[in-house]
Formats: C-alpha cells, sequence, structure tokens
C-alpha cells in the first residue's frame, strides 16, 4: 500500500495526512502507530525503531480511530477513568473534560450520547495518556460548527504544548488550517504541501 514513504514528525508540529480512499493513509498511520509492522524499512521514535520499544512506545502515543467502539454502558467519566488506568502518568481527566466541554456530559452512559458527544469522548480517550504524539483519524467528523471549532482551538493548544499530531482530516481546509504540513499520498507514493 506504501511505496518509499519517508517523512519526519516533530513536537509541537501537526502533519496532515490527505487523500482519496486507498491511497494509502491508514496503512501509513497503522504503520507509525506500531499495529502493524512495515514490510521493509523502520519507523524511529526518539531515534529508536519502535519495533523494540513495546509499551514504551504505546505508553507515548495516543490514537483516535475515525471508528471507535467503546463500552457504550459507561459514561464518559467511566471511560476516561477505565483510559487512565492504561497509562503510568495519566493526565488530569478534569483538565481534558473542560478542554473538550464534556462537563454537561460527563455523567452520561455513551449510548445516550450523541455522535458527536461522543466523538469528543473518544478524543479525551486518546489525550488521558499525555501522549507525545497524537494519531488523530477525522477528529471533527459528527461534530456541530461549534464544537467542532472548540476541537479545533484544543489541537492548536496541544500544539503549543509541544505535542506532535498526525491528522487525517476530512476535507483540505481543514488540513490547511490545523496542519503546518499536508501529506498527499497517491496509489502508495507521498508529496508533501503547504
Amino acid at each position: 500500500a506504501l511505496d518509499n514513504v519517508n517523512l519526519e514528525l516533530f513536537r509541537g508540529k501537526c502533519l496532515a495526512v490527505l487523500g482519496e480512499n486507498g491511497a494509502g493513509k491508514t496503512t501509513l498511520c497503522e504503520i507509525l502507530e506500531g499495529l502493524l509492522p512495515p514490510s521493509s524499512g523502520k519507523v524511529l521514535f526518539d531515534g529508536e525503531p519502535i519495533s523494540s520499544q513495546g509499551k514504551a512506545y504505546l505508553d507515548r502515543i495516543g490514537v483516535m480511530l475515525q471508528e471507535t467502539n467503546l463500552y457504550k454502558r459507561y459514561t464518559a467519566r467511566e471511560s476516561l477513568e477505565l483510559f487512565s488506568s492504561f497509562y503510568q502518568k495519566p493526565t488530569d481527566i478534569d483538565g481534558i473534560i473542560d478542554l473538550l466541554g464534556l462537563a454537561d456530559v460527563q455523567g452520561s452512559k455513551l449510548m445516550h450520547m450523541s455522535g458527536g458527544q461522543r466523538q469528543r469522548v473518544y478524543l479525551a480517550c486518546a489525550l488521558v495518556g499525555q501522549p507525545d504524539i497524537l494519531f488523530l483519524d477525522e477528529p471533527t467528523s459528527s461534530l456541530d460548527p461549534a464544537f467542532r471549532q472548540r476541537v479545533c482551538k484544543a489541537i492548536q493548544k496541544l500544539k503549543a504544548q509541544g505535542i506532535c499530531l498526525l491528522l487525517t482530516p476530512h476535507d483540505l481546509a481543514e488540513a490547511t488550517r490545523l496542519a503546518g504540513q499536508v501529506l498527499f499520498p497517491h496509489r502508495g507514493k507521498a508529496s508533501h504541501g503547504g
């Protein structure tokens, strides 16, 4: 799915990956997230192959998949507490709830939330481990315009805190607004823009 892709991600920077279906976006993200081993080449984090870092690498990344399914009988807060237990140094749950505007629904079960509210809970779960790298697959899909703006502001704040972000947004306008660089994979090859 990918052919000779070479890129670098830096702290406090955001890279958007934008392309048509089948272009290699998901494969690229899954390789960088450590979910799929590359058939050739390697992925380095702090100069070391991620394949040799195991859980230490997973503790330093946050992932929000395009289609996330959490246990829907948990409340938003219970979901965050569960994810918090996966990390050695989780962040303050109340701070994430405030950042993403979840205070009013933190006691609501996921099964009773709108798609946009659940999307914000999924983003909060990706942030709870205080990641150095955050992978966000269409983070603003299902959000109304007001909360889309709030999530965009949160992403800018995360960049200012030194978190490296890799986004796969759903449109070019959002990609250029949030990212310093845009990668356009096409038939497994990648070119940079912006």
